[in-house]
């Protein structure tokens, strides 16, 4: 007898029938890359007729999902961690040839070179339609006011869906208001792009703030919507969970690897606790909760307070600022050398809609746009897009911060996905955005 670790049940193993040791069906469909010992998954039987109410394996509904979306290709509910999820995909099958259920006369191999999830998109029989439609659905996006939430505000509106919003006298930050809000309204799906943020400076002035205020906004959102029965939840983080000095480009796997970036270590550690809080929440409760982890991000809708923002819009105000007064040069923090990555909030925003629809796993997946560049040239570029012709100011008494992050995008690349926005053009859009007075302010207070 056999015992499939998410169905919690054991199975009978027939004689003679192929031996699969690699991986549950569920945990496949789940993106996991580590390997399962052979004592969890021993045997799926190659073929048996299906029963009224049960999967041909006996599985839990999490596991028969997975065993569903093959089936309709070839009759195969056997999975190996390769490049295809199927034989029959490697044996150069397709759609066409596949009209009724096929037994394989030879077991499949019993050790398979582990691959990241999803690495060919052609290829994987798994992403050729979406897991979840978000079409008719009541979808929730919390903080909507902000850069990102109003980002995926408008992209929602292609997908044809009903999009919830709090009003502000809803504090996240408190549970009852939250869970009362869900009492009434009972969304389908989370968007928690709700957080308090900031630059390097707003992190170390308030660091109380940046933990405290994180840690509840989605401890409370994620614990109201596993009470309420939201059916699909995306957290989104931050790339400074990754260690300071983490190999380039940077993994997912590189997660609690090293020491944090001290400069931003309280807010760090709080989008760390809200991906464990996801994970935690699928393992015990079985929610489909995922996590997206975004690289530095800009566009409509930033933050342009000088003590409280990114880079990104520092740079574009204290550019125009400068243009305004006539001064000889642009007064940048730091040396210069700290090489950074950026992407525009309505590719994060298509990012988000697409792995709501796509991807369902326990571990978290990096957004990024695949390219980095210096703060010096970042600068020179911010100001070429706003006018400012002077000279760039380096100021070294002022910290530098992780001195290279680029996260590698490959897991969300695979299954698809590509940014639209290049740099250019998105700083200048950023630029025409905040003339026309679409820029925010934030302020915080001790």
């Amino acid at each position: 007898m056999a015992r499939c670790r998410r169905a919690g049940r054991r199975q009978p193993a027939r004689r003679g029938a192929p031996v699969v040791r690699d991986l549950c069906p569920a945990r496949y469909r789940a993106g996991h890359r580590e390997r399962v010992h052979p004592s969890d998954v021993d045997h799926f039987p190659a073929q048996q007729p299906a029963r009224r109410g049960r999967g041909p394996c006996h599985l839990a509904p999490s596991c028969r999902k997975a065993y569903r979306l093959c089936r309709p290709v070839c009759g195969h509910h056997r999975f190996i961690f390769g490049r295809s999820a199927c034989r029959c995909r490697r044996d150069g099958f397709d759609r066409a040839d596949i009209s009724s259920p096929v037994r394989l006369s030879a077991p499949l191999p019993k050790k398979v070179r582990p691959r990241p999830y999803l690495e060919d998109h052609g290829e994987n029989p798994l992403v050729t339609d979406a897991l979840y439609d978000l079409t008719g659905k009541r979808v929730y996006v919390a903080g909507h006011r902000g850069m990102v939430g109003s980002a995926i505000v408008r992209r929602l509106q292609r997908e044809g869906c009903e999009i919830l919003t709090a009003d502000r006298a809803v504090d996240l930050r408190e549970q009852a208001p939250v869970r009362d809000w869900f009492a009434a309204n009972r969304p389908d799906a989370v968007f928690l792009a709700a957080a308090r943020v900031g630059g390097i400076d707003a992190n170390d002035r308030y660091p109380a703030q940046f933990l405290y205020d994180n840690l509840m906004i989605e401890a409370n959102v994620i614990d109201a919507a596993a009470q309420f029965g939201t059916s699909r939840l995306l957290f989104l983080g931050s790339s400074c969970i990754y260690p300071r000095m983490a190999p380039q480009p940077i993994v997912e796997d590189a997660l609690l690897t090293g020491p944090l970036e001290p400069t931003n270590e309280w807010y760090a550690i709080a989008k760390i606790a809200g991906i464990k809080l996801c994970q935690a929440y699928r393992r015990e409760y079985d929610c489909d909760f995922i996590s997206a982890m975004p690289t530095n991000l800009y566009g409509p809708g930033d933050n342009f307070d000088l003590a409280t923002s990114h880079v990104m819009p520092a740079l574009i105000r204290k550019a125009h600022e400068a243009k305004l007064a006539g001064d000889a040069a642009l007064p940048v923090w730091g040396s210069g050398k700290p090489l950074r990555e950026f992407l525009h909030v309505d590719d994060m925003a298509d990012a988000c809609v697409f792995l709501m629809r796509h991807y369902s796993g326990e571990s978290h997946v990096n957004v990024g746009y695949g390219e980095d560049i210096s703060i010096a040239d970042l600068a020179r570029t911010v100001a070429k897009a706003v006018g400012f012709a002077g000279d760039i100011a380096f100021d070294a008494t002022k910290p530098d911060g992780t001195p290279r992050k680029l996260m590698d995008s490959s897991l969300l690349r695979g299954m698809g996905w590509r940014p639209s926005v290049d740099l250019e053009t998105g700083i200048a859009g950023a630029y025409a955005h905040f003339l026309e007075g679409g820029a925010r302010t934030v302020s915080l207070s001790q």
